[in-house]
């Protein structure tokens, strides 16, 4: 993969790990998370000229099965990205078939996933199976365009490329004149 680098990677493994891999010219920064136990996960808080966003790295292992834990799990991670204010970019592979409109877990997922206004953007299978198990997560007011669904090479999953508009956050900022703040602190003074 041409011009990427390692980021973090979570300490305590279930299933061979989880990293994030970003480009150089971003600037990434740790956003220290729990340890799940039905899960692995790693975050960065990414950004140059331009662009910043939170990015997640989700991993469930296909080898358990989902449970109310693991749903629980789910929430409180995302109750701790919902006090960041960044875009929110999650990538996950949670082996739970989102495109089987039978499956409990499936349906399960999409309602916390409403809950926490956020949208799932992957609807093309990708799983050597058929059914979609890699998504692509963010937030409600954001714009995601899933480009392709790569035909899986390296492994029984393809690869999801995705065009996401992650702009910096505008902040008002109030500036005041040294003139301005003397007048103020003259009134002030003149009424005590």
């Amino acid at each position: 993969m041409h011009g990427l680098a390692k980021a973090a990677r979570q300490r305590r493994q279930i299933n061979g790990g989880v990293c994030l891999y970003y480009e150089p010219s971003l600037h990434a920064r740790t956003v220290q998370l729990p340890v799940f136990s039905t899960f692995e996960v790693v975050a960065a808080f990414l950004h140059r000229a331009g662009f910043n966003a939170v990015v997640v790295v989700v991993y469930r292992p296909g080898s358990c099965n989902a449970t109310q834990l693991f749903f629980d799990d789910f929430c409180d991670l995302l109750k701790c990205l919902s006090t960041l204010s960044a875009p929110l970019m999650i990538a996950d592979d949670f082996n739970i078939h989102v495109d089987d409109a039978t499956d409990i877990h499936a349906s399960k997922l999409s309602d916390i996933l409403s809950c926490h206004s956020l949208h799932q953007h992957v609807y093309l299978p990708t799983h050597i199976h058929g059914h979609t198990l890699d998504l692509l997560i963010a937030r409600d007011d954001q714009s995601v365009a899933v480009l392709s669904v790569d035909p899986p090479l390296l492994s029984d999953h393809a690869f999801v490329v995705a065009d996401c508009s992650c702009p910096l956050q505008m902040t008002e900022q109030v500036t005041y004149s040294p003139a301005a703040l003397s007048g103020i602190w003259a009134s002030i003074w003149t009424q005590s």
